[in-house]
Protein backbone atom coordinates (compact mmCIF):
# COMPACT_ATOMS: atom_id res chain seq x y z
CA UNK A 1 0.00 0.00 0.00
CA UNK A 2 0.95 3.65 -0.13
CA UNK A 3 2.19 3.77 3.46
CA UNK A 4 4.53 0.83 2.87
CA UNK A 5 5.89 2.47 -0.28
CA UNK A 6 6.62 5.70 1.58
CA UNK A 7 8.32 3.78 4.40
CA UNK A 8 10.40 1.81 1.87
CA UNK A 9 11.48 5.04 0.17
CA UNK A 10 12.35 6.64 3.53
CA UNK A 11 14.43 3.65 4.64
CA UNK A 12 16.22 3.51 1.28
CA UNK A 13 16.95 7.23 1.47
CA UNK A 14 18.66 6.81 4.83
CA UNK A 15 20.69 3.85 3.55
CA UNK A 16 21.79 5.80 0.47
CA UNK A 17 22.82 8.68 2.73
CA UNK A 18 24.76 6.35 5.06
CA UNK A 19 26.60 4.82 2.10
CA UNK A 20 27.85 8.12 0.73
CA UNK A 21 31.47 7.36 -0.25
CA UNK A 22 32.66 10.96 -0.47
CA UNK A 23 34.88 10.57 2.60
CA UNK A 24 35.53 6.82 2.32
CA UNK A 25 39.01 5.33 2.14
CA UNK A 26 38.90 4.09 -1.43
CA UNK A 27 42.61 3.22 -1.76
CA UNK A 28 42.08 -0.56 -1.24
CA UNK A 29 39.52 -0.50 -4.05
CA UNK A 30 41.97 1.27 -6.35
CA UNK A 31 44.46 -1.49 -5.66
CA UNK A 32 41.83 -4.15 -6.35
CA UNK A 33 40.81 -2.41 -9.58
CA UNK A 34 44.47 -2.22 -10.65
CA UNK A 35 44.79 -5.98 -10.11
CA UNK A 36 41.58 -6.63 -12.07
CA UNK A 37 42.88 -4.48 -14.93
CA UNK A 38 46.03 -6.63 -15.18
CA UNK A 39 44.26 -9.97 -14.83
CA UNK A 40 44.86 -11.96 -17.99
CA UNK A 41 42.84 -15.16 -17.82
CA UNK A 42 40.85 -17.20 -20.30
CA UNK A 43 37.81 -16.64 -18.12
CA UNK A 44 36.81 -13.13 -17.03
CA UNK A 45 37.13 -11.86 -13.47
CA UNK A 46 33.65 -11.98 -11.94
CA UNK A 47 32.90 -9.97 -8.80
CA UNK A 48 29.78 -10.95 -6.87
CA UNK A 49 28.84 -8.60 -4.05
CA UNK A 50 25.92 -8.12 -1.68
CA UNK A 51 27.02 -4.56 -0.86
CA UNK A 52 24.93 -1.63 -2.05
CA UNK A 53 27.66 1.04 -2.24
CA UNK A 54 29.48 2.31 -5.34
CA UNK A 55 33.06 1.78 -4.15
CA UNK A 56 33.90 -0.88 -6.71
CA UNK A 57 32.38 1.02 -9.62
CA UNK A 58 34.11 4.24 -8.57
CA UNK A 59 37.53 2.56 -8.45
CA UNK A 60 37.04 0.76 -11.76
CA UNK A 61 35.86 3.98 -13.42
CA UNK A 62 38.80 5.95 -12.02
CA UNK A 63 41.33 3.51 -13.47
CA UNK A 64 39.37 3.18 -16.74
CA UNK A 65 38.87 -0.55 -16.23
CA UNK A 66 36.11 -1.79 -18.57
CA UNK A 67 33.34 -3.65 -16.78
CA UNK A 68 29.79 -4.89 -17.30
CA UNK A 69 27.08 -5.07 -14.63
CA UNK A 70 24.10 -6.40 -16.57
CA UNK A 71 22.72 -2.96 -17.46
CA UNK A 72 23.01 -1.26 -20.84
CA UNK A 73 22.80 2.50 -21.12
CA UNK A 74 24.13 5.55 -19.31
CA UNK A 75 21.43 7.94 -18.08
CA UNK A 76 18.73 5.35 -17.39
CA UNK A 77 20.26 1.94 -18.07
CA UNK A 78 18.03 -1.10 -18.43
CA UNK A 79 18.84 -4.63 -17.26
CA UNK A 80 19.38 -7.13 -20.07
CA UNK A 81 18.70 -10.64 -18.82
CA UNK A 82 19.90 -12.29 -22.03
CA UNK A 83 23.35 -10.70 -21.68
CA UNK A 84 23.75 -12.06 -18.13
CA UNK A 85 21.99 -15.41 -18.33
CA UNK A 86 23.41 -16.64 -21.64
CA UNK A 87 24.62 -20.19 -21.98
CA UNK A 88 27.88 -21.11 -20.27
CA UNK A 89 30.75 -19.41 -22.07
CA UNK A 90 28.48 -17.57 -24.49
CA UNK A 91 29.25 -14.16 -23.00
CA UNK A 92 32.84 -14.45 -24.22
CA UNK A 93 31.55 -14.43 -27.79
CA UNK A 94 30.28 -10.85 -27.49
CA UNK A 95 32.47 -9.43 -24.72
CA UNK A 96 36.22 -10.00 -24.28
CA UNK A 97 37.47 -11.59 -21.08
CA UNK A 98 39.30 -8.43 -19.98
CA UNK A 99 35.92 -6.86 -19.21
CA UNK A 100 35.39 -7.31 -15.48
CA UNK A 101 31.93 -8.59 -14.58
CA UNK A 102 30.45 -7.00 -11.47
CA UNK A 103 27.22 -8.53 -10.19
CA UNK A 104 25.38 -6.74 -7.34
CA UNK A 105 23.22 -9.52 -5.98
CA UNK A 106 21.23 -7.42 -3.48
CA UNK A 107 20.91 -4.27 -5.52
CA UNK A 108 22.66 -0.92 -5.42
CA UNK A 109 22.18 2.65 -4.26
CA UNK A 110 21.94 3.70 -7.91
CA UNK A 111 19.33 1.11 -8.90
CA UNK A 112 15.89 2.68 -9.03
CA UNK A 113 12.62 0.75 -8.76
CA UNK A 114 10.14 2.30 -11.21
CA UNK A 115 6.37 2.53 -10.76
CA UNK A 116 5.87 -0.32 -13.25
CA UNK A 117 8.21 -2.56 -11.24
CA UNK A 118 11.10 -2.27 -13.67
CA UNK A 119 14.55 -1.72 -12.18
CA UNK A 120 16.93 0.68 -13.92
CA UNK A 121 20.44 1.85 -13.12
CA UNK A 122 20.97 5.59 -12.82
CA UNK A 123 24.18 7.54 -13.20
CA UNK A 124 24.13 8.52 -9.54
CA UNK A 125 22.62 7.33 -6.24
CA UNK A 126 18.82 7.44 -6.09
CA UNK A 127 17.48 10.64 -4.56
CA UNK A 128 13.77 10.31 -5.35
CA UNK A 129 11.65 7.25 -4.62
CA UNK A 130 13.05 3.90 -3.50
CA UNK A 131 16.37 2.41 -4.47
CA UNK A 132 16.29 -1.24 -5.52
CA UNK A 133 17.83 -2.59 -2.33
CA UNK A 134 16.22 -4.89 0.17
CA UNK A 135 16.62 -3.98 3.84
CA UNK A 136 13.08 -5.07 4.71
CA UNK A 137 11.47 -8.35 5.74
CA UNK A 138 10.62 -9.01 2.07
CA UNK A 139 14.30 -9.17 1.15
CA UNK A 140 14.34 -12.87 0.27
CA UNK A 141 10.97 -12.81 -1.48
CA UNK A 142 12.11 -9.87 -3.60
CA UNK A 143 15.47 -11.50 -4.29
CA UNK A 144 13.67 -14.16 -6.35
CA UNK A 145 12.61 -11.58 -8.95
CA UNK A 146 14.43 -10.19 -11.99
CA UNK A 147 17.20 -9.08 -11.99
CA UNK A 148 18.08 -10.75 -8.69
CA UNK A 149 17.11 -14.28 -9.66
CA UNK A 150 19.19 -13.89 -12.84
CA UNK A 151 22.23 -12.78 -10.83
CA UNK A 152 21.82 -15.67 -8.39
CA UNK A 153 21.72 -18.10 -11.32
CA UNK A 154 24.85 -16.47 -12.72
CA UNK A 155 26.55 -16.90 -9.35
CA UNK A 156 25.57 -20.56 -9.18
CA UNK A 157 26.78 -21.22 -12.71
CA UNK A 158 30.08 -19.38 -12.16
CA UNK A 159 30.87 -21.42 -9.03
CA UNK A 160 30.16 -24.69 -10.81
CA UNK A 161 32.69 -24.12 -13.59
CA UNK A 162 35.50 -26.64 -13.26
CA UNK A 163 38.76 -25.73 -11.53
CA UNK A 164 37.43 -22.39 -10.32
CA UNK A 165 39.33 -20.16 -7.90
CA UNK A 166 36.85 -18.42 -5.59
CA UNK A 167 38.01 -15.65 -3.24
CA UNK A 168 35.49 -14.65 -0.56
CA UNK A 169 36.23 -11.47 1.38
CA UNK A 170 34.12 -9.26 3.61
CA UNK A 171 31.16 -11.64 3.60
CA UNK A 172 29.53 -12.55 6.94
CA UNK A 173 27.80 -15.75 5.77
CA UNK A 174 24.54 -14.39 7.18
CA UNK A 175 22.50 -14.83 3.97
CA UNK A 176 21.21 -18.44 3.79
CA UNK A 177 20.33 -18.29 0.10
CA UNK A 178 23.88 -17.17 -0.77
CA UNK A 179 25.40 -19.73 1.60
CA UNK A 180 23.46 -22.54 -0.06
CA UNK A 181 24.95 -21.67 -3.45
CA UNK A 182 28.51 -21.47 -2.09
CA UNK A 183 28.35 -24.66 -0.01
CA UNK A 184 26.69 -26.63 -2.79
CA UNK A 185 29.40 -25.65 -5.27
CA UNK A 186 32.19 -26.36 -2.77
CA UNK A 187 30.85 -29.87 -2.14
CA UNK A 188 30.30 -30.73 -5.81
CA UNK A 189 33.41 -29.19 -7.36
CA UNK A 190 36.39 -30.96 -5.75
CA UNK A 191 38.88 -29.48 -8.22
CA UNK A 192 37.86 -25.90 -7.44
CA UNK A 193 39.41 -23.89 -4.63
CA UNK A 194 37.44 -21.73 -2.20
CA UNK A 195 39.43 -19.30 -0.05
CA UNK A 196 37.62 -17.30 2.64
CA UNK A 197 39.17 -14.23 4.28
CA UNK A 198 37.60 -13.58 7.70
CA UNK A 199 37.94 -10.26 9.51
CA UNK A 200 37.91 -11.87 12.95
CA UNK A 201 36.33 -15.15 14.08
CA UNK A 202 35.27 -17.75 11.55
CA UNK A 203 31.45 -17.58 11.24
CA UNK A 204 29.78 -20.55 12.90
CA UNK A 205 27.88 -21.60 9.79
CA UNK A 206 31.18 -21.74 7.90
CA UNK A 207 33.09 -23.57 10.64
CA UNK A 208 30.58 -26.43 10.62
CA UNK A 209 30.87 -27.09 6.89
Amino acid sequence: NETAKKLDAAVCKEIVKALDIQHANIQPFYQFAAWAARADYNLPVEIFTVNYDLLLETALDYLLVPYFDGFVGTVRAGFHTELVAGKEGSDRKWMPSFFVRIWKMHGSVNWSRQEDGQIVRLGQPVTEGAAAIFPSDTKYEESRRVPFVVLQDRFRRALHESEKLVLISGYSFSDPHINDIIFDAASHCPRSEFQVFCYSDIPGVLATQ
